[in-house]
């Protein structure tokens, strides 16, 4: 029996994320147990990482940084951050480790930085596996479920994959395209769970899902942006479906945190990644405050990931949840990217996201915010219906100045939101800046 598992890897990894999933379903609810697996994890990534990569290791020794001193991880912060910036100076030699490893690989989206190709130890596959199941688990996601997982590829069959390891889901990989020309489809394929960005979730709501004649999905996961509160009402109210945040990044092993259904926050999947929320000034934000997301990935030694700035604002959770879990509430909400800034003439920086929200308020359909020059904005209005939206330019205007606290010119224009959803990455930006040279600015489209 033992040379038949060894012999079929599909049933190997299988048996493995079973005994995995069991461990990790036992310390989720018990903080001692978690805590110990974590500062091990913490131990183990960092002796790795100074004995086989070169990058770390030069890091380190200029730094000054003695690894004996790791014992929780509270002694992080004795460890130097490490940037987007940093990764991409990096002859790809550097970062990888000179111990042999199964590896694969994968490109990220470039949202924030240029898309680079992404090297992952093949066995963080398991632990993807065991934090997506935990989050199905809180979901109600039953055994051999139905789950779409959209894309914005127009005109792509569909395609079908058994997730064994996710409690024998039904993954299809669907375009949202094909879904909106043909709504028959979501018939036939009779999705319990749909998973996306807000945007596609939002059209699917709208175009396939709001007249009833087509069975709606029981849940509906964001994992792609940030979902604000007003796009997860309108697809709550068309589709009846519960609608939950799964926070995520292509850079990463696993799932970094998801909503439970008390709605309070994001629990952090602690025993596989430890994530820092650091103030300008790098220090640890306190509750309530906004800060950056700094994380180091347990589970990858072909390319480790230690206290990397992964250019996420979020604002710090100041309570706990009432569904008993020992996963740290760590994230009230995600607040955006840290190049979601408006720079102005006179020198200041304001958050975008404040003003947006506040924009959403008023108009009652998705929105992006776009950065021109310092002094000219436009305001893009996706319509999901062929009913023109109705904008109250004065009121617009009004918010706009004072969120900047000064007039600058603003434009409105609008599009059609499904023509928008036509592209690789199926990001999609609330703000944009086409100021040249800020560090990180977004060009040329909505949709990045």
């Amino acid at each position: 029996m033992h040379r038949q598992f060894c012999g079929n890897p599909a049933l190997h990894n299988f048996i493995r994320t079973n005994s995995e999933y069991k461990r990790a379903r036992e310390r989720e609810y018990q903080w001692s147990a978690l805590q110990a697996e974590t500062n091990n994890a913490l131990k183990r990534i960092i002796t790795h990482a100074n004995g086989y990569v070169p990058f770390y290791q030069r890091l380190w020794k200029e730094k000054g940084v003695d690894i004996s001193e790791i014992v929780t991880t509270d002694d992080l912060c004795n460890f130097p951050l490490v940037t987007k910036f940093d990764i991409q100076q990096q002859p790809r030699s550097a970062l990888l480790s000179r111990e042999s490893r199964k590896t694969s690989l994968r490109h990220t989206s470039g949202t924030t930085a240029d898309p680079r190709l992404v090297f992952r130890d093949e066995t963080a596959r398991i632990f993807w596996s065991v934090t997506t199941r935990r989050h199905f688990n809180e979901y109600g996601v039953p055994k051999g479920a139905t789950v779409l997982r959209t894309h914005s590829e127009p005109h792509a069959p569909v395609r079908y994959e058994a997730g064994t390891s996710e409690n024998w889901v039904l993954w299809t990989h669907v375009g949202v395209p094909n879904l909106v020309e043909t709504p028959r489809l979501a018939e036939r394929l009779r999705a319990d769970v749909i998973i996306g960005s807000p945007q596609q979730l939002e059209v699917l709501a709208q175009f396939v899902y709001s007249s009833g004649d087509i069975r709606p999905p029981k849940v509906c996961i964001n994992i792609a942006e940030r979902l604000d509160s007003a796009t997860r009402q309108r697809i709550k109210e068309a589709t009846g479906a519960d609608v939950f945040d799964v926070y995520c990044s292509s850079e990463l092993s696993v799932h970094i945190a998801f909503e439970c259904r008390e709605h309070k926050g994001f629990h952090t999947n602690w025993d596989y990644l430890i994530i820092e929320v650091l103030n300008p000034n790098g220090e640890p934000a306190n509750p309530g405050e906004h800060g950056e997301v700094v994380v180091t990935d347990l589970c990858n030694y072909v390319s480790p990931v230690i206290r990397y700035r992964l250019d996420d604002i979020v604002t710090l959770a100041d309570s706990t949840c009432s569904c008993g879990r020992a996963l740290p509430l760590q994230i009230l909400h995600i607040d955006g990217r840290a190049t979601d800034q408006i720079y102005l003439q006179d020198g200041r920086v304001v958050n975008a996201l404040h003003l947006i929200k506040d924009l959403q308020a008023l108009v009652s359909c998705p929105l992006t915010l776009v950065q021109e020059t310092r002094e000219y904005f436009t305001l893009k209005c996706y319509e999901i219906s062929t009913r023109r939206t109705t904008v109250p330019i004065n009121k617009i205007d009004k918010i706009v100045s004072q969120h900047l606290g000064v007039r600058v010119k603003l434009s409105t224009c609008f599009d059609e939101l499904p023509a928008t959803l036509h592209n690789e990455t199926s990001k999609f930006c609330s703000f944009i800046s086409r100021i040249p040279n800020e560090e990180n600015a977004v060009s040329d489209t909505a949709i990045c």
